[in-house]
């Protein structure tokens, strides 16, 4: 599952950047950086880790909403909203038990 979910990440960075170059889009590499933590949480939910994978998905939309400005957000002004992403994980990953499945075995990393 981590080789399809990288290199679908590779694929899309290529696909952006293509674009890019082709002045189809303006976006620089220092603008998807947090599509990496994306890739990350798209990873921990196939391997049944659900509260960091969403944990890592909202910060990675937090994330890209402060560096493009979406709905006026900043780092400044949105700093909360990275304490909400790790709580949320946190608490998803009590509610679920993930944490006891991972100490029992009952969850398989392959």
């Amino acid at each position: 599952m981590k080789n399809v979910v990288w290199g679908s990440v590779v694929i899309a960075l290529g696909v952006l950047l293509l674009m890019s170059r082709l002045d189809l889009l303006h976006v620089t590499f220092a603008n998807l950086w947090p599509l990496i933590l994306l890739a990350i949480g798209i990873a921990h939910l196939g391997e049944r880790r659900i509260g960091s994978g969403v944990m890592f998905i909202l910060l990675s939309a937090a994330f890209l909403g402060c560096t493009f400005h979406w709905l006026g957000m900043t780092y400044e002004r949105s700093w909360p909203l990275f304490m909400i992403a790790a709580g949320t994980g946190m608490v998803i990953r009590a509610v679920t038990g993930g944490e006891r499945l991972r100490r029992r075995g009952e969850v398989s990393h392959e």
